[in-house]
């Protein structure tokens, strides 16, 4: 990993690399949100979120130190290069995964490219 470079990107770098049909990230949330549900309690869900609507809606968070976002800008931008199926799952499916990956229902949200 360099410098400025997250978890996420790699996961999502990895994905690319390794032609992945389906990249999974896990969080301490439900999915991906309009705000931080912790601080926004009448922040919406997104079920289903294209990979540029992802883009637009982590650009608009102001990045430094401390700062979370669901999935960093750097992963963003490469899960809507590569059209990368993603699901932002919350850490309580964890145990469902292997029923999820063969089309399970998940209560997170599907990242689909355009």
């Amino acid at each position: 990993i360099r410098p400025g470079q997250t978890t996420d990107a790699v996961a999502a770098m990895l994905a690319k690399s390794s032609k992945s049909e389906l990249l999974v990230y896990f969080t301490d949330v439900d999915g991906v949100y309009t705000a931080d549900p912790k601080t926004h309690p009448k922040a919406k869900k997104f079920d289903i979120l294209t990979a540029t609507q992802l883009v637009n809606l982590v650009a608009k968070v102001k990045t430094k130190p401390g700062v979370t976002v669901i999935v960093e800008p750097m992963a963003a931008k490469i899960i809507q290069r590569y059209r990368i199926r993603t699901l932002v799952l919350g850490k309580r499916e964890i145990k469902r995964l292997p029923q999820i990956i063969k089309g399970g229902s998940h209560s997170g949200t599907t990242i689909i490219s355009e």
